[in-house]
């Protein structure tokens, strides 16, 4: 029987209150133990939180742009039911596994920093058009 794991707030997040910035995983998308599923900003920190359990995505609790204070069920995980599994088998033979294309520089998607967010809004530059120098190409402050 699948049982449901809660996904949790940080209780030690900066900031009295977050919001849900963007869901990383989709309901029914399989989750590994430790993976990022959700990013959450306060007003000094964007943070991802991880699954604490392997398993499938369930339940979204809070949706995008929902305000999420310390310790508030995000979502929930159902673990111990087997995933849908695409076995090697059902491949026709000499048929070869697909390889995502990299994404081109120009559909990349742009993560920013609160702090980098707010310099690039009051300093009234648009940061699409820049190229960052830190990991991953990153914008940093």
């Amino acid at each position: 029987m699948a049982e449901l794991i809660d996904l949790v707030a940080p209780l030690e997040e900066e900031g009295a209150t977050a919001v849900v910035l963007t869901w990383l995983k989709a309901v029914g998308d399989l989750v590994a133990k430790d993976e990022p599923v959700v990013e959450l900003e306060t007003d000094k920190v964007a943070v991802e939180v991880a699954a604490p359990a392997a398993g499938i995505l369930a339940e979204l609790i809070l949706p995008a742009q929902a305000e999420a204070t310390r310790g508030v069920v995000l979502g929930r995980i159902r673990v111990g039911e087997a995933p849908p599994a695409a076995t090697a088998s059902a491949a026709p033979e000499g048929a070869k596994m697909a390889t995502p294309a990299p994404r081109p520089a120009e559909a990349r998607e742009l993560r920013l920093s609160p702090s980098v967010r707010r310099l690039a809004r009051e300093s009234g530059v648009d940061p699409s058009g820049l190229t960052g120098s830190g990991r991953d190409g990153r914008l940093t402050r």
